[in-house]
């Protein structure tokens, strides 16, 4: 997934931008409060979860 996809998300989600930084923006959300740093890089592949296998 890309940022750009991954911020798509978010919004739909409800999570507002809080800020803008140089190399990350950061996403909150309101209803618990929780924030995130999310890479400015729109075109750049995140990993989001990895399943670990034991």
């Amino acid at each position: 997934m890309t940022v750009a996809e991954f911020v798509r998300y978010l919004r739909k989600q409800g999570i507002k931008l809080k800020e803008h930084g140089s190399k990350h923006d950061v996403y909150w959300n309101p209803a618990n409060g929780a924030e995130a740093q999310v890479p400015r890089h729109q075109s750049q592949e995140i990993k989001l979860a990895q399943k670990n296998e034991y």
